[in-house]
């Protein structure tokens, strides 16, 4: 039966919020050495498995062919449950419905009528039930978490415990929630992944085989990046700090942040500062800010994000010998979107400048991320990536806010001690 996927009038509220962050968003994928830590000074034991953990993603994105493969060889059909029904949801929705071997068997919000009425416009052969309900249904295996930052904890592990495999909306919310959510995936053999869409997008699965293996612009030495959206509303959820801790940073300074450890490797930084220029006079919210991260070898990442600026998007990778611009690098457009490698030779009287440009067609990132996901459900093979990524972003989050809090103190990156051994597997 087909499926509306218009522009529906999805109301302010925790549940159906109209979400801003409506399109695609991109994947590192490629043959890379992940978190090299060439030149650190960290050598604790945590640190280096947390570098094997992330370093075993070469695989993944060398066997990313064999996605599809596994979900064309295999009948079986994964559904999925929705608990929320926040906006970005719809999205969500429409990516499932696209994705092959998925399909939205449950839906779950705070009230049933608004279950159901996302039911009648995204899915009209899923069931409207309550949280509870969906949880401890048979009828789903993978559940997606939407809801508030705030709220997410719980459900996530309630829904662990039913042996459900977690795609959540990010932020997580603290490092010490993915501190809990990693032993407890593990000891019920379920997947955990966060909802930072562009790294399952072709482009950077492209861009990461010639960043880390082929090093057409040598070594990263510098990355600078923006991403701003217009949210000044205190009424909606972004801007009340009970419901989104980190405002702006944890909406979207979030991508920045991974769009930085991506481009180093992986490797985590040894300082962070972080400013925030403008709150909500209102409610507090953090809605702008700018944010360093300082890492080994002289190398910086910076970046800004904000609800006060037009819609940017923009990512420059400066190298030893050249640099990549990537536009709309969280959502870029689904029918074409690109990125350009640039080589420049100042000469005594003017620039030359060489510019290669790559473009990507039809390529929908969340459709990918879907497939991933399904991959797992199907194989049962868990991927250890994608806990440990979210768990160094979060960590580097909460250093930004402390910083915030400290009126742009310079921080200290901590990894922390982890109370379970992180497995390589």
């Amino acid at each position: 039966m087909a499926t509306p996927y218009g522009d529906d009038d999805l109301k302010k509220g925790i549940d159906n919020d109209d979400d801003l962050i409506q399109s695609s968003k991109p994947t590192p994928q490629g043959n890379g050495t992940y978190m090299n830590n060439q030149g650190g000074n960290n050598n604790n034991n945590n640190g280096t498995q947390q570098t094997q953990q992330l370093s075993s993603y070469n695989e993944l994105y060398s066997n990313s062919n064999q996605i599809q493969n596994d979900l064309l060889s295999s009948s079986k059909v994964i559904g999925y449950g929705i608990l929320g029904c926040a906006g970005i949801a719809s999205k969500i929705a429409r990516a499932i419905h696209l994705a092959p071997n998925s399909q939205i068997t449950c839906v779950a919000s705070r009230s049933l009528e608004k279950a159901q009425n996302f039911v009648s416009r995204n899915c009209p052969n899923a069931e409207a039930m309550t949280y509870d309900e969906l949880i401890l249904s048979d009828k789903c295996q993978i559940i997606y978490i939407p809801i508030p930052t705030a709220l997410r904890l719980p459900w996530i592990v309630k829904a662990i415990e039913q042996k459900k495999h977690i795609l959540c909306e990010k932020p997580v919310g603290s490092p010490k929630y993915v501190e809990v959510i990693i032993p407890s995936c593990r000891a019920k053999n379920v997947q955990f992944m966060d909802g930072v869409e562009f790294m399952h997008h072709p482009r950077f699965k492209e861009l990461t085989e010639k960043i880390h293996k082929s090093r057409i612009i040598g070594k990263i030495r510098r990355v600078v990046s923006s991403f701003s959206v217009p949210c000044t509303d205190d009424n909606n959820i972004r801007n009340q700090p009970e419901l989104e801790p980190l405002g702006v940073l944890g909406d979207l300074g979030i991508h920045n942040i991974r769009l930085s450890l991506w481009a180093f490797d992986y490797e985590t930084p040894r300082f962070v500062k972080a400013l925030c220029h403008k709150y909500s006079k209102k409610t507090g919210a953090i809605q702008d800010c700018s944010v360093w991260l300082f890492f080994t070898s002289d190398r910086v990442a910076s970046f800004d994000c904000s609800y006060h600026n037009p819609l940017r998007q923009h990512a420059e990778l400066v190298g030893d010998r050249g640099s990549i611009n990537i536009r709309q690098f969280v959502i870029p457009n689904e029918k074409k979107c690109s990125y350009t490698i640039h080589y420049s030779t100042l000469n005594t009287y003017d620039t030359t400048e060489h510019i290669e440009n790559k473009q990507f067609q039809n390529a929908i990132q969340e459709v990918d991320m879907i497939k991933r996901m399904t991959r797992i459900a199907i194989t049962n093979k868990t991927e250890q990536f994608w806990p440990s990524v979210s768990l160094m972003t979060e960590k580097i989050l909460d250093a930004c806010r402390r910083s915030i809090n400290k009126d742009g103190a310079l921080v200290e990156f901590v990894r922390g001690q982890l109370w379970f051994e992180m497995s390589t597997k």
